[in-house]
């Protein structure tokens, strides 16, 4: 015996007896609490499907891990329950095939008819169901060896055409969360939406929202940027695919920044295609990506890089409006602004004004002094002729 079992030995040997009597408790009292769910494993079949019907591990791991006579006992009644499981609610499942595909060669003799070789094949692949059923499946994945692969779900998905009845059962059964506090979590979430302004919602519409709502949270609806290009100097095209057949709204944000803050640029985008004006865009390099949101949580598709090209700023006239009257012979103050392609104000120094073709100040608000008649008045900012603005007005003697 080695010196820390011995030692262990001696420890428990020194203990008071009521210690000794706290600890044997606590034990019981552990193995007790265990065994009340370990035998909750006999009471359904689907426990032991989920490692069965996993295909890197099979009946075979639970025929290594179970190697007691009642162990084995347990194996057979697994392997039992399954198959009665199986053939009990799955055989519907191969009836609506056959159906389904004797409909399809219905329709195939009104057409073109398969070729003799392929008619040959079809009625051997008809006479293996036939003899095999559902049960057929069952037995022949349990006699494969134990596969290569980390992803039952992605496995079973690549193998439906060899076991279409057993690849539903599988995937139904790995649908089944191994917690119910999910579950729970979403009946919570499901009373939050269901509020006192919203009592009027169907089960239908309660049912499709959760639904959105946990694929959403959980990465099963992906919105992918497929394209975004200027079309023009003032237009952006965007493309996208939403991975759902369910109607979401789309809308677009900007970075100027490398991504460290993230500007709105238009909403309500849908249909998978859509048009943007850029004007409020700044000029160079922009990051952009395309957000959805169920009402709960929300999905952003990848960053896209595009460079936006330097563009003339946008002048306003904000007094006299086109085609005010105002007062001849008088001095009077004209108001205008500009503002850069991304939004900032233009200085007041770059701001230039004409009338009648002839300059006479600058900034935002200088003095103007006409005769009477029919003028144009022109704001052009940073020198640039592409980026003016031009209005007409009369000027009228005031009567004194």
């Amino acid at each position: 015996m080695g010196k820390s079992a011995a030692s262990e030995i001696s420890q428990k040997n020194t203990l008071p007896a009521d210690y000794r009597a706290f600890i044997r408790t606590s034990i019981n009292n552990g193995w007790k609490k265990l065994d009340e769910y370990y035998s909750k494993l006999g009471e359904s079949p689907l426990f032991a499907a989920a490692i069965i019907l996993h295909p890197r591990f099979g009946l075979g791991w639970l025929e290594a891990t179970w190697v007691a006579e009642e162990q084995l006992a347990w194996v057979r009644d697994a392997k039992a329950g399954i198959k009665d499981y199986f053939s009990r609610w799955y055989s519907r499942e191969r009836e609506r095939r056959e159906e389904t595909g004797l409909d399809n060669s219905a329709r195939r003799t009104m057409g073109q008819e398969d070729d003799q070789y392929t008619q040959w094949i079809n009625s051997k692949t008809k006479k293996a169901l036939e003899m095999g059923g559902n049960n057929g499946e069952l037995d022949r994945y349990l006699r494969l060896e134990p596969q290569d692969t980390q992803d039952p779900i992605q496995w079973w998905r690549e193998h439906t055409s060899s076991f279409p009845s057993l690849s539903s059962f599988a995937l139904d059964v790995f649908a089944i969360p191994a917690m119910a506090s999910d579950c729970e979590r979403q009946f919570s979430l499901a009373k939050l939406t269901l509020t006192s302004q919203r009592l009027s919602m169907s089960a239908d519409t309660l049912e499709r929202v959760q639904c959105l709502k946990n694929w959403v949270r959980h990465g099963g609806v992906k919105l992918a940027l497929v394209e975004a290009e200027l079309s023009n100097e003032s237009t952006l095209r965007f493309a996208w695919c939403l991975e759902t057949d369910d109607a979401f709204d789309v809308w677009a944000q900007y970075s100027a920044d490398r991504g460290k803050t993230w500007r709105g640029l238009t909403i309500g985008l849908c249909d998978g295609s859509a048009e943007v004006d850029i004007a409020g865009l700044p000029a160079g390099q922009v990051l952009l990506r395309l957000l959805t949101h169920d009402g709960f949580s929300t999905v952003a598709s990848d960053t896209v890089k595009i460079k936006v090209p330097e563009r003339a700023p946008y002048p306003a006239i904000l007094y006299p409006a086109h085609g005010e009257l105002v007062p001849a012979n008088a001095e009077f103050e004209v108001l205008g602004s500009a503002v850069s392609q991304g939004g900032d104000p233009v200085d007041d120094d770059c701001l230039e004004w004409f009338v009648d073709g002839k300059s006479f100040g600058r900034g935002r608000a200088p003095t103007l002094q006409v005769k009477p008649g029919d003028h144009k008045l022109t704001l052009r900012a940073n020198a640039q002729r592409d980026a003016e603005v031009t209005i007409g007005f009369t000027a009228r003697a005031i009567a004194r």
